[in-house]
């Protein structure tokens, strides 16, 4: 795939999503799974229930931080570089109608 040297974001997020997924796949080969050894301990996250009329929001709780690999977040990362760049070169198309004018032939 040839990019312009100025679209850093979308061949960083492609290097670090295909770079997680062959990570994630040698491991599987290796060793029968991926394993998975970065552990952080953060602070709880409560968010109590909401009602706002007609919409009521359940509270959510996340007591205990998901364990991943230095692969999964390569992979997370480059999703979000590939999102922002199409974010940011979304191309504005104008809208035009093309009317053509039909005459019978003679």
């Amino acid at each position: 795939m040839k990019t312009r040297p100025q679209q850093t974001l979308i061949r960083t997020g492609l290097a670090l999503v295909l770079g997680g997924a062959l990570g994630n796949l040698v491991d599987r080969f290796r060793f029968g799974q991926v394993i998975d050894f970065l552990d952080f301990d953060f602070p709880d996250i409560n968010f109590p229930p909401v009602n706002l009329g007609i919409v009521h929001l359940t509270g959510f709780s996340l007591e205990r931080w998901p364990i991943f690999n230095l692969a999964d977040s390569a992979i997370t990362i480059g999703a979000l570089l590939i999102v922002l760049h199409i974010l940011k070169h979304k191309e504005k198309k104008p809208v035009t109608l093309a009317v053509q004018e039909s005459h019978p032939q003679i």
